[in-house]
Order: structure tokens, then sequence, then C-alpha cells
């Protein structure tokens, strides 16, 4: 009976942990769907790609941590509020890319420094 107590309390302690983070990729996955016109499965790699792949990303001082398109691509590149777009096509990450590219963006988006991988 501990035994099985102890395995439940350790279930418990692990999803209270990761939690927050599982609802934010759910979040992430309904955002982006909602949000786009079409969507497309995607990884790690194929957002470093596809970011790598815009140079034209503007700030907007009300949302240091996201990314927008320049004018007149507004809405077609986008890195905020969990949705991640490109081109206008929504990229859905897994779960494990999607806490990479978090990360990435937390830390600055790597600032033209990132040549490969962590």
């Amino acid at each position: 009976m501990k035994v099985l107590l102890a395995i439940f309390l350790s279930f418990i302690s692990i999803l209270w942990i990761v939690s927050p983070f599982i609802a934010s990729w759910t979040t992430h996955k309904e955002m982006t769907i909602e949000y786009s016109d079409t969507y497309k499965i995607g990884n790690f790699d194929d957002f470093i790609r596809e970011f790598n792949a815009y140079e034209e990303w503007v700030v907007l001082e009300h949302f240091p941590k996201s990314k927008f398109g320049k004018v007149g691509a507004y809405n077609k590149y986008e890195i905020h509020a969990n949705i991640i777009k490109f081109n206008g096509v929504g990229m859905v990450l897994d779960f494990f890319s999607y806490r990479k590219v978090k990360k990435f963006i937390d830390n600055g988006y790597g600032e033209s420094k990132f040549k490969g991988k962590w």
C-alpha cells in the first residue's frame, strides 16, 4: 500500500510540474490552427529554417518577445501569443520542439548567433 501511495504521489508531483507547459503547448496548437488559414506540422529544425529564411522581422515595443513580418506581411509572418506563422501558414510543433522553440525565444532568438543544433 505504501508503494502505491509513493507512486501516486510521485505521479501527481510530476504532473504538477509539467502541467503548465502542457497547457501552453495545447494553447499553441489550438491558437495556431484557429488563427491560420492553413497549417502544417513542424519540428524545431523546420522552425529554425523558416525563421532564418525571413530576414525582415519587426519587434513591437509592447510585445518584446514577439516578432512580426514587416508592413504588408504583418499577418503572414508572426511569432506571437503561442502562434507561429510563416508565409501565412501556421506551424504546429510537437511537444518537444515547442519546448525548444520557447527556450530559443526566451533566450532572445539567438540574435543571429545560432549556427546549428543545441
